[in-house]
């Protein structure tokens, strides 16, 4: 009964060391930021300074647009990113990209996406038709604590980070919940993390 015994402990102990570990593992040191859950919406813009050097990183606001053509109001919830931050975006359609916690951010963009300076991305937009009721489209129209990748540029590296954000239909919001932004440079970082 002994060695059955000291058998099957080593076979748990084996199999227990040989288990993958599926837990996202830790990245470099963050500076992470409460945004304690800003609103952005028609007729607020809320400005992010995430490595606290005085100067404006990221905006996030509500751009109010008409379309006579279309005979269609929309209310477009845009981030905006300065000549020293970059956002991740969709070439050609300016659609920022929307993250799940854990998924990586790093220098080289996934494929499809690109990182803008001094972009403006589209997170989602209300429409309001003169045929129709109105209605919501865009990546970030479902977005509950979503991550938007985000990069700053300082002293010719950068750093990668990202804003934690969720959309509110009913309410025509954004809510930011909190952002970080490694102290590493070019240190590939994960969302939520």
């Amino acid at each position: 009964m002994n060695r059955f015994s000291i058998l099957l402990f080593s076979f748990i102990l084996i199999s227990a060391c040989n288990k993958n570990d599926d837990r996202v593992q830790p990245g470099p040191d963050m500076k992470y930021t409460d945004l304690q859950q800003a609103e952005v919406k028609t007729g607020t813009t809320q400005r992010l300074d995430l490595d606290e050097d005085g100067t404006i990183d990221f905006s996030l606001q509500v751009i109010l647009i008409g379309d006579p053509v279309a005979k269609e109001d929309r209310h477009t919830f845009v981030a905006g990113s300065t000549i020293d931050t970059y956002l991740l975006a969709i070439d050609n359609t300016e659609t920022g990209k929307r993250l799940n916690k854990g998924e990586l951010i790093g220098l080289v963009p996934p494929g499809g996406f690109e990182w803008f300076q001094v972009a403006r991305v589209v997170m989602a937009e209300k429409i309001i038709s003169e045929s129709k009721p109105p209605y919501w489209r865009g990546e970030w129209k479902d977005g509950s604590h979503q991550f938007l990748s985000v990069q700053i540029g300082k002293n010719g590296s950068r750093y990668n980070g990202w804003i934690e954000i969720s959309t509110d239909t009913n309410g025509e919001r954004m809510i930011l919940h909190k952002a970080a932004i490694s102290k590493v440079p070019y240190a590939d970082v994960r969302a939520g993390y």
